[in-house]
């Protein structure tokens, strides 16, 4: 199967997040103004009904600013270019229901599929950024001790472990659609180019992503076949 579609991605770090501590588990923290579109392709290979193995390649932008934060004052914001590059087996829950259309087996024959099938993904990968950061940066960096806040622009490309939530629906014999919820544990703490002297985890980002998908009819052997 191939497919492709947009995502957005929604950063948690050292920059923004919520005015109040009583922010419903984070969720004022996703800053809509900040957010940023990107695309992403995949390629997916379904084992069986239930089990898929998946490649996913992703780029677009990640920001976020301090404006209408509780560190309004402090007048900090980024924009990060990312491009990343995910493996990860996919887990259908299809049998909690019913309907079905049909996906290309290994056989080359049409097997049941049923027509929504919520999914459950996790994996590992790896994510190149590079942060802008604005004037404010090189003011704070001179007003505070270099031991309190640390700052770092340079390109990383970083270990990322994503765990996610989606489903599918089948559209018909050929194409489906699919949304999904991805979260992302770093093992880094500049995406935004800053670590706060308060902050005692690395940054976290989630993205929700809509794809359109391409069901690829495969032969005996299990090799692509494009032709009717």
């Amino acid at each position: 199967m191939l497919s492709g579609g947009i995502c957005t991605m929604h950063y948690f770090g050292d920059i923004g997040g919520s005015v109040k501590k009583n922010n419903l588990f984070g969720l004022k923290d996703i800053d809509l103004r900040s957010t940023r579109f990107g695309f992403q392709i995949n390629a997916a290979y379904l084992v069986n009904t239930s089990i898929e193995t998946r490649i996913k390649f992703s780029s677009g932008y990640i920001s976020g600013n301090d404006r209408h934060s509780k560190n309004a004052e402090r007048g900090l914001s980024f924009i990060s270019r990312f491009f990343e590059l995910l493996a990860v087996p996919v887990f259908h829950l299809s049998k909690l229901f019913p309907g079905s259309s049909h996906h290309y087996n290994r056989k080359g024959h049409l097997s049941a599929l049923p027509t929504f099938s919520p999914y459950v993904t996790a994996g590992i990968g790896f994510l190149h950024f590079k942060p802008e950061t604005g004037p404010s940066y090189q003011v704070i960096k001179r007003m505070t001790s270099a031991r309190k806040n640390e700052f770092d622009s340079h390109a990383h490309t970083i270990l990322s472990l994503p765990l996610g939530i989606g489903f599918a629906y089948s559209l018909n014999n050929d194409y489906s659609f699919s949304a999904e919820l991805t979260g992302r544990y770093l093992f880094n703490d500049y995406i935004d180019g800053f670590a706060s002297a308060f902050s005692s985890s690395n940054d976290i980002c989630y993205s929700l992503s809509l794809s359109v998908i391409y069901k690829i009819r495969t032969s005996r052997r299990g090799l692509p076949v494009f032709r009717r």
